[in-house]
C-alpha cells in the first residue's frame, strides 16, 4: 500500500486558523506540483483524506481535480495540526488502498517519522508547504514504512 502525506500549500494570514484560504503563492504552488505530477505520473492516490481546515481541503481539491482524481474526499479531523499521530495510525491499520492524507505540521512529520522509525522524534523528515512524502507499506504489515520519494515546489522548481 502506498501512502501519501501531503502538506498544504501557502495558505493567507487570518485570525481564524480553521478558514485559512491558500494564497496565490499557495495556488502557484499546487499548479507547479500538477504539472510535474502529470508529466511523471507517480502521485496516484485511490482515496485522498483531508484535514477540515479549508486550506488543506483547497489543496486536495486542486490536487485532485488537476490530476483527475475521481473519488470522494474524506474529511477527518485527525488531520488537524496538533493531532497525535498515532489516531492516524490506527485509522490506517484496516487501509489496502492507495491513499493521501492532506494536513499540516507538525503532525505529518512526526507521523512521517513515525512509520519509517518506530517513534515520532526525532524528525527524520520536515515537510514544508506543498510537499508530498510518499511511503510503502513494508512486506511486514506491522513492520516499517519505507520511505519511496519526497517532493515539494521548492525541489522541482520552477520550471515544472
Amino acid at each position: 500500500m502506498e501512502l501519501y502525506l501531503i502538506r498544504h500549500a501557502d495558505a493567507l494570514d487570518s485570525e481564524d486558523d480553521f478558514a485559512r484560504q491558500l494564497s496565490s503563492r499557495g495556488r502557484g504552488q499546487i499548479d507547479r506540483m500538477v504539472k510535474f505530477f502529470r508529466a511523471n505520473d507517480i502521485l496516484k492516490p485511490e482515496d485522498v483524506w483531508h484535514s477540515p481546515l479549508v486550506r488543506a481541503r483547497e489543496t486536495a481539491q486542486l490536487l485532485g481535480e488537476g490530476l483527475g482524481w475521481t473519488k470522494p474526499f474524506r474529511k477527518t479531523a485527525i488531520l488537524e495540526p496538533d493531532r497525535d499521530p498515532q489516531e492516524v495510525i490506527a485509522e490506517l491499520a484496516g487501509a489496502t488502498r492507495g491513499l493521501a492524507l492532506v494536513g499540516h505540521e507538525p503532525l505529518l512529520s512526526a507521523l512521517g517519522t513515525l512509520l519509517v522509525s518506530g517513534s515520532p522524534w526525532p524528525l527524520l523528515f520536515t515537510m514544508r508547504k506543498g510537499d508530498v512524502l510518499a511511503l510503502e507499506r513494508g512486506n511486514d504489515p506491522a513492520g516499517p514504512w519505507i520511505e519511496r520519494w519526497h517532493l515539494g515546489p521548492k525541489m522541482i522548481g520552477p520550471g515544472h
